[in-house]
């Protein structure tokens, strides 16, 4: 969806953006993480993605954005997300 038509606009979108940063932040101790996951069947266009993000202050910061589309196992993205939560102590 073009971010024209999407809940946020472009110019939105872009102002948020840090295009001086690593594409992923590598975790870091005692930050509190969370992870959001849109699962797909694996079939088709739909792509099954992870982000994973912290709160610094009055902004949220996404640190890991992931996905995976085209034919693929869903298990074995499963799997893969998991150890990516595993990684920022995401137990639930």
């Amino acid at each position: 969806m073009p971010c024209g038509k999407a809940y946020a606009s472009c110019a939105l979108i872009d102002a948020a953006v840090d295009r001086g940063r690593p594409l992923e932040l590598s975790p870091v101790d005692g930050v509190v993480y969370v992870a959001f996951i849109d699962a797909s069947g694996g079939v088709g266009a739909d792509a099954y993605t992870i982000c994973i993000g912290h709160k610094e202050g009055d902004s949220l910061v996404m640190d890991v954005v992931r996905g995976t589309s085209g034919k693929f196992n869903p298990q074995a993205v499963t799997k893969e997300y998991a150890a990516l939560c595993k990684d920022y102590r995401i137990t639930r």
